[in-house]
């Protein structure tokens, strides 16, 4: 209900407060990323890509690529940056070129 997604009034107010914790990420991640490049950015769980977009302007994807997609963005010299937790693997990871953040997101789904 439109209560339920906007007040504090109902017991039930985990949308509220995981689209707050997570739009606060989202504004962070835009202070962390380097000023005037363009990034990729992976892992960011579920309609959290669409925040992401949102407050940092960049591309943002719901998961990590598998290693053959993710060879392909490196290979077009793209810049890369991750939401890091232990859904990321280890050829991001360990990669020394990629941007890792350490946000807390909670992944959700509309």
């Amino acid at each position: 209900t439109l209560e339920e997604k906007h007040t504090d009034q109902n017991p039930k107010m985990d949308y509220r407060i995981t689209r707050l914790q997570n739009c606060n990420a989202a504004k962070k991640a835009a202070t962390l990323l380097p000023p005037g490049k363009d990034f990729v950015i992976f892992n960011c769980g579920g309609a959290n890509a669409i925040i992401m977009m949102f407050y940092t302007g960049q591309t943002a994807y719901d998961g990590c690529p598998v290693e053959t997609i993710y060879n392909d963005v490196k290979r077009k010299n793209l810049n890369i940056a991750v939401i890091m937790n232990e859904k990321v693997p280890p050829y991001i990871a360990n990669d020394p070129g990629v941007f890792k953040m350490n946000l807390k997101l909670i992944p959700y789904w509309e």
